[in-house]
């Protein structure tokens, strides 16, 4: 670790100053998320390979996409996965993953349990510049009430390539000036996400008041990179929540080089082990571990929409945004007894303009 940390600083970014190193292994992971409760997460698209059934042996997965209670191996399962995507797509599966554990563990039980905690994972974990682990976890936990509700920044390393081959492996190959960049970013970056464009009242050579619209008007959803939704995911979709009491909602528009991938209907019980109806909508962005989808639930009050860091209301619907720096991560409201939402991709390669076009084009499938 603590050559890792003097390379870091050397050789990538100098002038950071690394506070302290956490390597908690696999079976802490589990551990933690056993000790702290399972954690509400929003998978993004289905998740399958079992040994034995050809190509490589690796860890085993078998996840179905939607918003879900993740335990213990499957929780790893989730995290460690990286076939098929990138070693970003993995760092930003796996701050997704903490990114719900921060919204849904009370910071007060945590420090109430700091003791527990503690003995259970303690062990498990090796720190550098720290006294202690369970000096640690206290410090987490109170990081985690702090941090609860405050909006979160995803800095994205600036690389020339993410798979550069070298003697037969793959490597992640940058520059010094896109390492300084990224520092910076890191550092003094101060991303927001900006006000949609309306119309504003202005006062006329007369007295009037008028309504005049700003320079550019309201874009097109081709100019956006956007096309109209398949029909096969929206009958597929009125198939299976037939039985289902709640109203579905479909996203009209995606991108315009997205792949529709299959539609499910499903159940999932709250925190009060009540069940609710869901329905998920898929679409692979990217070949590379891009998915973004579309969510509907009767379940009113979902971790995933307790912190929103902007509300916007567009034609008398408000919106809930939750955003990541300087992108939109989810759009969210409520419509009756429904909620729905739209993700972008872990590496939100959907733009905000595209987020916020997906996210109104939702129309009734009946």
């Amino acid at each position: 670790m603590e050559l890792a940390a003097e390379t870091i600083q050397k050789e990538v970014f100098p002038g950071l100053v690394i506070n302290g190193i956490i390597d908690v292994n696999f079976a802490s992971f589990i551990k933690i998320v056993d000790t702290l409760g399972c954690v509400y997460v929003n998978v993004d698209h289905r998740y399958l390979h079992i040994n034995g059934e050809g190509g490589e042996v690796y860890s085993e997965i078998n996840l179905q996409p939607g918003y879900q209670k993740l335990c213990y191996n499957n929780a790893l399962s989730y995290v460690r996965y990286r076939h098929g995507d990138s070693d970003f797509v993995r760092v930003a599966r796996q701050q997704d993953f903490l990114r719900a554990l921060r919204e849904q563990v009370s910071a007060g039980d945590l420090l109430g349990q700091v003791e527990h905690v503690a003995k259970v994972v303690g062990k498990a974990i090796v720190t550098a510049g720290f006294s202690s682990s369970a000096d640690r976890v206290l410090e987490l936990a109170k990081l985690i009430g702090f941090s609860q509700g405050k909006p979160l920044r995803q800095v994205k390393f600036r690389a020339t390539s993410t798979n550069f081959p070298l003697k037969g492996g793959s490597y992640v190959t940058s520059t010094e000036a896109l390492e300084r960049a990224t520092l910076d970013d890191f550092l003094n970056g101060t991303q927001k996400v900006a006000k949609p464009k309306s119309r504003v009242a202005r006062p006329n050579p007369r007295g009037r008041r008028r309504s005049r619209a700003k320079r550019s008007s309201t874009p097109t959803a081709a100019s956006l990179g956007l096309t109209s939704s398949g029909s096969t995911g929206e009958a597929e979709l009125a198939k299976g929540t037939i039985n289902m009491p709640m109203k579905v909602l479909y996203p009209s528009l995606q991108t315009a080089s997205s792949v529709e991938q299959p539609a499910r209907a499903y159940n999932v019980r709250d925190q009060g082990k009540r069940l609710r109806h869901a329905y998920v909508a898929v679409w692979r962005a990217n070949a590379l571990g891009g998915y973004y989808n579309f969510e509907g639930t009767d379940w009113q009050k979902p971790p995933i929409i307790a912190h929103p860091n902007q509300q916007r209301k567009i034609n008398h619907v408000t919106y809930m945004i939750f955003t990541d720096g300087g992108h939109i991560h989810v759009v969210a409201w409520r419509r009756g007894k429904m909620v729905y939402w739209l993700t972008n991709t872990l590496l939100e390669d959907l733009s905000n303009e595209q987020m916020l076009a997906i996210a109104r084009s939702a129309k009734p499938l009946r």
